[in-house]
């Protein structure tokens, strides 16, 4: 559409044609879909099953809440099957190769938007289409006949009234008129939308997404905020509130106005107290989008959020560029540059300025992961794993440098070159370089994401980095707790809104009267409940006389005294860590002091007064209801199952493998690997026949290395390189995983995926007929 708006020269004069079919789904026949399944050399069985999900369908009518008559349909797919979109793509391929016969035949022309550019003469997607082709009436003429004879034969019908054309800019005023009467389509208005999204971007970039903030607003009203706790706002905000945007912030760039003002609805949601009423801020957004383990919620900034999501459609386009989108925009903005090296370019779509931003934090985060070192040029590309990344420092005096990274490893050992590394790069440098593991076996360097373990881009990190820079320069507010008191906050036994009834009074976000009154929003510091004292954190919750008498019926009258005395960080302090409580002994604190807030606020604004015995009934209602219920939660099964070490010595001449026994040349592999910070790491395996001889023992200490993932796939690959080199009657090997890193790392991580590659390129041989078996000890 960009391509449309600024074609403004040229003899070639484009359109698109924006078509929706009307209930394409309910229209869909079954034969001619089977038939383009058959003609795309679908097999009979895959057809088979396909046949039965979609023609064993039966409907019944809901009248009045009772279910009236059963009836099969003869056609249709059903909305809503995850199955539907899928056939529905299939079924339109009928009309995508009817419109490539007509481009062939020269009767339609395609778009190219470059001369190196992909053609372009559809998009599909489900029952809304956009079709390019040259603003004439012929072109036209052929385009209306194909989609009659498309209806005809599909039973598709076009709906006129929610299609729309829309014409390049040197098209005349007069001839669009006459191309939008002709085909009995309206023109499509700057409003107008495509699977959601602006179909343009105007001028005011704010008018042009203001419907994400009344799409917003709609939600916010719809949500009862007086029904909700925290816990449920929570909830709200982040599956809900947040979530919605995701489609149009993975697609363009948001003003920085609309962004604000998003957060600020979903921040005078968080703290509204009625359906009305505004409520105390205490703390700005930015505060609440801090992780909760740092003293905030951990809710996202909609700008940070949006520009990670663009990072992702970055990421996308480097690691798919023959994708249809990454050679259109190279075609576009980059043809002779990598894309990594693009620049805005002549008049660039809001789309891919908005790329260019997404690029921007990914070349932040960017860094080669060394194989052969051949593609890596030592001082110009980041390949050193420092955070963030970066290129080699030379020391003063150092001789020349080799052009690539391949230059520093011994061809034959496939390790660094220690002597020329260290005579090149400064101390620290030469640490990092060291760390960095090498494959046994060729293999290509590759880009990869420096700041997630799988070196794999995900939102997930990129909001962190994003984040940790604002950080850098907007720091938070310093508060005297770390991140293990925050930690234990919420993983205490608690209900949901307890825990952040105890975040509000740890953060000192309570409407105390004297919090109240600094404020200018009371007219005293008087405690609404005795009237004797200022209301103050300690006054509240130790000393007034609903509480005294709550804590003495809760048998705590010595820990009352402790804490009354401390100030209220210092409370905290001492009640998390300074007193030896066990999390059940704390969370019995907190559902005192809860229930001394209520009695509180029942006085303030209910006018209700309880007395504490009353009150020590409810709280011990709510304890026993509470554990209960998580007594009865069916417990989360874990995935590594813990042995005694008597079980793993039964086990141990089976190599850890139940069934029957393997064969006598068979070899059971125990290996192991450790690091310690700055002290490098070991590897250690032992092999032993099935009778439980020990055939031999191997350890060996590599220096510079400390992360334990790397010293367990080293210790796989010795330990299968010894077994081909020293046992040449070997029948099998089977590998017995004594640890739990290697076990459960699912997900490659990027400083040891190449090693674990070469161990397992060594397992492949059929000498070997490797098998892996984990045992956590």
């Amino acid at each position: 559409m960009q391509f449309l708006k600024t074609k403004v020269r040229g003899p070639d004069k484009w359109m698109a044609l924006k078509i929706d079919m009307e209930k394409a789904y309910d229209r869909v026949e079954w034969e001619f879909l089977f038939q383009i399944m058959q003609n795309l050399g679908f097999c009979d069985k895959w057809m088979t099953w396909i046949k039965s999900c979609v023609t064993t369908v039966h409907f019944s009518v809901l009248l009045n809440g009772t279910q009236y008559g059963y009836f099969q349909p003869q056609r249709g797919i059903r909305q809503g099957d995850p199955l539907s979109p899928l056939l529905f793509a299939i079924y339109t391929e009928g009309f995508a190769a009817k419109i490539s016969q007509e481009v062939a035949s020269s009767s339609l022309h395609d778009l190219r938007i470059h001369r190196s550019a992909p053609p372009l003469s559809h998009l599909f997607f489900a029952d809304d289409s956009y079709l390019f082709l040259r603003a004439s009436i012929p072109e036209c003429a052929t385009l209306l006949q194909l989609l009659t004879n498309y209806e005809i034969v599909s039973g598709q019908k076009v709906n006129l009234h929610k299609s729309a054309v829309c014409v390049s800019a040197n098209v005349s005023s007069q001839e669009l008129q006459a191309i939008s009467s002709f085909l009995g389509v309206s023109v499509l208005q700057a409003e107008d939308k495509y699977l959601g999204l602006p179909s343009q971007v105007g001028r005011s970039k704010s008018l042009t997404f203001q419907f994400i903030e009344e799409a917003l607003a709609a939600r916010i009203r719809n949500w009862k905020a007086k029904s909700l706790s925290l816990a449920g706002k929570e909830v709200v905000i982040k599956a809900i509130g947040a979530a919605g945007p995701i489609y149009a912030m993975s697609a363009f760039r948001l003003p920085k106005e609309t962004c604000r003002r998003c957060n600020g609805q979903l921040s005078k949601y968080w703290w509204a107290g009625q359906d009305k009423e505004r409520g105390i801020h205490w703390i700005s957004w930015s505060a609440l989008c801090q992780s909760k383990f740092t003293g905030g919620l951990g809710f996202r900034d909609f700008n940070r959020f949006n520009i990670a999501l663009l990072t992702k459609q970055a990421w996308r386009i480097l690691h798919n560029p023959t994708s249809h989108l990454a050679r259109i925009y190279k075609a576009r903005y980059h043809p002779t540059r990598d894309f990594l090296d693009a620049t805005a370019g002549s008049r660039p779509s809001w789309a891919w300025q908005g790329i260019l931003e997404g690029l921007n934090l990914l070349k932040r985060g960017l860094r080669w992961q060394v194989g052969d070192g051949s593609n890596i040029r030592t001082l110009q590309d980041i390949w050193i794993p420092s955070t963030p990344p970066s290129c080699p420092t030379l020391k003063p005096g150092a001789p020349s440098c080799p052009m690539f990274v391949s230059d520093l490893i011994c061809p034959s050992s496939k390790m660094w070159r220690k002597d020329l590394v260290e005579s090149l790069f400064t101390p620290s440098c030469v640490n990092l370089i060291l760390s960095i593991p090498l494959p046994a076996f060729h293999m290509n360097d590759r880009l990869i994401w420096h700041y997630s373990p799988s070196g794999l881009f995900t939102v997930k990190t990129g909001y962190q980095l994003l984040s940790s820079e604002h950080n850098l320069l907007h720091p938070p507010a310093i508060l005297p707790f770390d991140n293990k008191f925050w930690k234990l906050l919420w993983n205490l036994p608690l209900p949901p809104k307890l825990k952040f009834f105890l975040w509000r009074v740890v953060r000192g976000f309570l409407p105390l009267q004297t919090v109240l009154f600094s404020k200018t929003l009371a007219s005293d510091m008087i405690c609404p409940i005795c009237d004797t004292d200022a209301e103050s954190f300690s006054h509240c919750f130790f000393d007034c006389r609903v509480a005294t008498g709550l804590w003495r019926l809760a048998a705590s009258e010595e820990l009352r005294s402790f804490l009354a005395g401390l100030t209220p960080d210092d409370a905290w302090k001492q009640l998390f860590f300074g007193m030896n409580l066990s999390k059940s002994a704390i969370a019995d604190v907190v559902f005192i002091l809860w229930r001394i807030w209520k009695a509180r606020c029942w006085s303030v604004h209910g006018r209700i007064q309880y007395l504490p015995p009353a009150l020590f009934r409810q709280m011990q209602r709510q304890v026993q209801e509470w554990r209960e219920a998580e007594q009865t939660r069916p417990a989360i099964p874990r995935c590594r199952n813990r042995q005694a070490p008597a079980q793993l010595s039964a086990r141990m001449n089976h190599g850890g493998f139940e069934g029957n026994l393997p064969h006598p040349d068979t070899i059971n592999v125990w290996f192991d690997g450790a690091a310690k910070r700055d002290q490098g790491g070991s590897v250690g395996f032992v092999g032993f026949q099935v009778s439980g001889m020990v055939l031999f023992a191997f350890g060996k200490a590599y220096d510079g290395l400390s992360d334990p993932f790397i010293m367990e796939c080293l210790a796989l690959r010795d330990a299968l390189q010894w077994c081909l080199m020293s046992q040449p009657s070997l029948r099998g090997v089977r590998i017995v995983v004594a640890s739990a890193v290697l076990g459960v790392a699912i997900d490659l991580t990027w400083s040891g995926s190449n090693t674990l590659r070469s161990a397992l390129t060594l397992g492949s041989e059929p000498r070997l007929g490797l098998r892996i078996r984990n045992i956590e000890i």
